[in-house]
């Protein structure tokens, strides 16, 4: 079984979601891009949490996508119907973190590159909205980002 990426931390009404590989500047792997879909998911019924934090680790967000993952795309051993799944992660990625109810935000460090920045769209789409519409949960996403900020 191979170690999650990923780690949740809540407080209150605010859930706090870190990645970390711990190699190759967090760069977007098929596990990496597979478990943020999960848990973006596990949230979409979540009535208790208002507001997600997403952030990689103290010195960077992410490189991207990891490119030596990348070479698995092109393996002639690959059927067609495989490799289309492949290539849908990223959407699907994206879409799991768009139909989120929560207010979300991407606290990012220093390094955010390519892909990374365009799944990212997708969690900070709210993050301006009219505090008339969102109440709470856009303070919520305003205070953890703060707190985060602090650290």
């Amino acid at each position: 079984m191979t170690d999650s990426y990923i780690t949740i931390e809540r407080d209150g009404p605010v859930a706090l979601v870190r990645f970390d590989r711990k190699k190759n500047l967090n760069a977007f792997d098929e596990q990496l891009i597979l478990e943020l879909t999960e848990v973006a998911r596990s949230f979409h019924n979540d009535l208790d949490t208002r507001a997600v934090v997403l952030t990689g680790t103290k010195d960077y967000f992410s490189a991207g996508a990891d490119l030596e993952d990348l070479t698995k795309r092109n393996d002639p051993a690959i059927g067609d119907m495989e490799r289309r799944q492949i290539f849908y992660r990223g959407v699907r990625l994206c879409e799991a973190w768009q139909a989120m109810p929560q207010v979300t935000v991407a606290a990012m460090e220093r390094l955010a590159v390519n892909a990374t920045v365009t799944a990212l769209n997708y969690t900070a789409s709210y993050a301006d909205a009219d505090q008339s519409q969102l109440g709470a949960a856009s303070q919520d996403a305003r205070t953890a980002s703060e707190r985060f900020n602090a650290r």
